[in-house]
């Protein structure tokens, strides 16, 4: 099962076991945007893991509002697909 990886970076992560790199593709855009999560084939997965994204100075607000849009959004592309976001706020939860 193919792992993919939508995020804001400038180069891949160097950090990869090498038994996992062939198992992974980076997907360089915003993780909150339709065509990104079209790209990464979120209509077919079983699965959608949303992490933690502090870059650009983006406050705890943001970057829980950011996820929180990039799950509903993943759940209307694939209403099956199962998510797990990152909150840094618990009060967000009930989104």
């Amino acid at each position: 099962m193919p792992i993919i990886v939508i995020a804001e970076f400038n180069d891949e992560p160097n950090f990869i076991a090498p038994d996992l790199k062939f198992r992974i593709q980076f997907i360089k855009d915003d993780f909150t945007k339709f065509t990104a999560l079209e790209k990464a084939g979120i209509r077919q997965a079983e699965t959608c893991i949303i992490l933690c994204d502090k870059t650009h100075g983006r406050s705890d607000q943001d970057a829980d509002a950011r996820k929180i849009l990039a799950a509903l959004t993943a759940e209307k592309l694939n209403p099956n697909v199962y998510t797990c976001a990152e909150l840094l706020n618990r009060e967000y939860g009930s989104h």
